[in-house]
């Protein structure tokens, strides 16, 4: 009733067609990917089926990623150390494996460009899918975006991820590309979408995982370093990072010769020189489009009725000619796209105010760590550390040309750093001016973790203290006392009068005192409907709120102690000491004075350096008539002072001082080194 039938082979083959059908569409959605710099010739020197060849894939579904052959490292100006780390990392492995495999050495499997954009990332990444070939064979370059891998279907990603990676192993050896790779691969994190987190996690995988990928080397470019997954960039994924900086001087004079290489009326090499020194900040792409301006700038001159006519005229090219007042002229027009936020121009010394200025420059410029001042020849991540730099550039008036003439030759000079303006304009541009400011020191210590040397540029700090908040005032000095000697940050500012003229940090102090509740008795003016008879008794009345207000206009620090002196003594003046109150209010005044006067002597650097000469000098002069207890007093004193001057100021009372030390300083004449009899 029941009967089985016998396997027929149709049956055992069922498998087998079902294996061969998923291995054809595997291979079909593998054509998908081919490398850009493949043509019909080098397919056909390849292993692959005719079905494959007709699918005439030779770019895949980016069209706006066809490789322009022309494209070589000779085209490639100001990255000579970048090209040679290249040739190293990419090409010598693939080329000469045996070397490699006789010494047991690792040859690198990624390479991770960085930097701001329109320095040459993906121009280089170009010429490198038109540099390698292994044994006659061109090396496969596949070139992805970041965003050409999503898809709107789960899981579809991180499948053309895999196909991406099983199409360059079949075809290896191979070069992967990934353009913008931060916008494949962010950071992780709790917030982070669960589709990124996915493909990120396949990612790592196919880059170091179980499977070996063999001859597949792997490089990625973004300008936003910290915006991809920390775990990317450890040895075995990617193993080098390369660095691509704003072109210095000498790179922005390579890469000017070589857009106007192919013109007809070829400009002199001093005035490529010229313009390379009065571009800072340019990168590449701004160097390529001021070329283009120039031209525009010669054709408007020569043609000039091609821009009302609506006809194609007839017009001879060879007529057009490009000189030094054509790129004047596009310089005017052209705002570096790194300096677009900079309030700061830059610019060189003018022949009639070098004749002034040039040696102040040069010596300003040479009091500078040299870090700072050149780029390195190591293109890599930076390991030379740079000292942190403060540099301030001070005149005895706000006419001597420091922020007008001096600054922006600085900062032509420096135009090669990372530059982060600081200025008022550009704080209170931003609506809130704490969220300006720290975003931009955040911005600058980022880049400084990477090894890259930036530059923070605060003009005219005097009026910059008056003009911004408490806060950022705060704000900037703690950010300044954290960075450490692996923090590449030079800190320059200008001011409009001279050093010893410059506003001290009376408005710090004042505010620490308001905020410190012991003394709310002095925080505000006496109300005469509380006291009636108080400005009958006190005829020059203060208060902490009224030196608040006059902090910015004390013209040394003995004003500044005579104030708190006027509350103390006000204080004593009304307030008996035989009322419970007014003890504790001729108290707090005491404490006050006190407190005012260890301020006064943080203050007063340079009493306290005179302090230490008159020490040190009486300490040798007692050495053997003082007694043994006074000179131990004293020998302490003295190296307390030597070793942490300021740091003892802090903690001094003037009542801890001998009654002979104060005579000292009152008849002491620093001029002759003696007593004033």
């Amino acid at each position: 009733r029941f009967c089985t039938s016998s396997p027929t082979r149709d049956d055992d083959n069922q498998p087998r067609r079902y294996n061969d059908d998923k291995d054809k569409e595997r291979e079909k959605a593998r054509s998908r990917f081919m490398p850009i710099n493949f043509t019909e010739k080098d397919f056909a020197m390849l292993p692959l089926t005719n079905e494959r060849l007709k699918t005439n894939s030779f770019v895949h579904d980016g069209d706006s990623l066809a490789l322009d052959q022309q494209v070589t490292f000779e085209k490639v100006g100001g990255l000579d150390g970048h090209i040679e780390s290249l040739k190293e990392i990419v090409i010598l492995p693939l080329l000469y494996p045996e070397l490699f495999n006789q010494f047991g050495i690792s040859a690198s499997k990624g390479v991770l460009f960085y930097g701001p954009p329109g320095t040459g990332k993906t121009l280089v990444a170009r010429a490198l899918a038109n540099a390698g070939s292994v044994n006659g064979r061109k090396i496969a370059f596949f070139m992805r975006k970041g965003a050409d891998i999503l898809s709107k279907w789960v899981g579809e990603s991180e499948d053309q991820l895999r196909q991406l990676f099983e199409q360059a192993y079949q075809m290896r050896p191979a070069i992967i590309f990934f353009d913008e790779i931060d916008g494949l691969a962010p950071a992780r994190s709790g917030k982070q979408d669960h589709i990124h987190t996915s493909i990120v996690s396949t990612l790592l995988a196919l880059m170091d995982g179980l499977k070996s990928r063999g001859d597949v080397i792997v490089i990625g470019a973004t300008n936003r370093i910290d915006a991809i997954d920390p775990a990317l960039r450890r040895p075995g994924r990617f193993d080098r990072e390369l660095k691509f900086s704003l072109p210095d001087k000498n790179a922005r004079y390579a890469i000017l010769k070589i857009h106007t290489s192919n013109w007809k009326s070829s400009i002199l090499d001093e005035d490529l020189k010229w313009i390379a020194e009065n571009t800072p900040g340019y990168c590449g792409a701004d160097l390529k489009f001021l070329c283009t301006e120039a031209f525009l700038s010669a054709l408007r001159l020569q043609f000039p009725q091609i821009y009302v006519s609506n006809k194609k005229l007839q017009v001879d090219a060879e007529k057009v000619m490009v000189d030094k007042s054509n790129f004047i002229c596009a310089m005017r027009r052209i705002v570096p796209s790194c300096r677009r936020d900079f309030t700061v121009p830059m610019r060189q010394l003018n022949d009639r105010v070098g004749v002034l200025l040039k040696p102040v420059v040069e010596g300003i410029l040479d009091s500078i760590p040299l870090g700072y001042r050149c780029t390195t020849e190591n293109f890599e991540v930076d390991k030379i550390q740079r000292l942190v730099g403060r540099l301030l550039v001070c005149g005895k008036s706000e006419d001597m040309g420091q922020t007008s003439y001096v600054l922006p030759v600085l900062l032509n000079s420096l135009g090669h750093l990372p530059i982060f303006s600081l200025s008022a304009a550009r704080l209170f541009s931003g609506g809130c001016v704490e969220e300006t400011f720290t975003g931009t020191i955040q911005q600058a210590i980022s880049s400084s973790s990477r090894g890259t040397p930036v530059l923070l540029v605060i003009p005219t700090i005097d009026v910059w203290y008056r003009s911004v908040p408490v806060s950022i005032w705060q704000l900037l000095i703690a950010a300044l006392n954290s960075f450490s000697e692996s923090t590449s940050v030079l800190f320059l500012a200008t001011s409009s009068c001279s050093y010893d003229d410059l506003s001290v940090e009376y408005l710090l102090f004042i505010v620490r005192f308001i905020r410190d509740r012991r003394f709310s008795y002095f925080e505000v003016a006496v109300d005469p409907e509380e006291v009636p008879d108080y400005y009958d008794v006190i005829k020059h009345p203060m208060d902490l709120s009224t030196m608040l207000d006059k902090a910015n206009f004390y013209k040394n620090p003995e004003e500044f102690l005579a104030d708190f002196a006027l509350i103390r003594d006000n204080a004593l003046e009304y307030n008996s000491y035989t009322d419970s109150e007014g003890r504790i209010i001729r108290q707090m005044a005491k404490a006050l004075y006190h407190k005012g006067e260890r301020a006064y002597y943080e203050i007063d650097s340079a009493f306290l350096r005179k302090l230490q000469v008159i020490i040190f000098g009486f300490y040798f002069y007692f050495d053997d008539k003082w007694e043994k207890k006074s000179m131990h007093w004293w020998e302490f004193l003295a190296s307390e002072l030597s070793a942490k001057i300021d740091e003892f100021a802090v903690r001094w009372n003037r009542e801890e001082l001998p009654g002979i030390l104060i005579s000292i300083i009152n008849n002491w004449d620093f001029d002759s080194h003696k007593f004033i009899v």
